[in-house]
């Protein structure tokens, strides 16, 4: 499986929304970079099972986002800095309400 790094922001927003577990794995697999072998150890599981629980997660992850996109909006605002003109701000402000219609 290839790792996305984006997943590790994605779950910092909305892990809580995940079960205990799949968070766990989700920040084991691409926060502490273990192998899927190396969760299914720690957690007493097969290595099956550490790749569902971190599919399920992450396909629960991406949804969240693409319903919620507080990801999306974070990096949006994370761009605006004072060395913007006022009407760049209200316009990136403006983009960024547009995206939640």
């Amino acid at each position: 499986m290839k790792k996305d790094l984006n997943i590790c922001k994605l779950n910092d927003i909305y892990g809580k929304l995940l079960t205990d577990r799949q968070s766990e794995m989700i920040c084991q697999y691409y926060d502490d970079d273990l192998s899927l072998g190396e969760i299914a150890e720690n957690e007493g599981i097969t290595r099956q099972a550490a790749y569902d629980a971190v599919n399920k997660g992450v396909a629960a992850l991406k949804n969240y986002e693409a319903i919620l996109k507080f990801g999306l909006i974070w990096d949006r605002l994370s761009c605006i800095d004072d060395s913007m003109s006022k009407e760049n701000i209200l316009g990136e402000i403006k983009n960024i309400l547009d995206l939640r219609e």
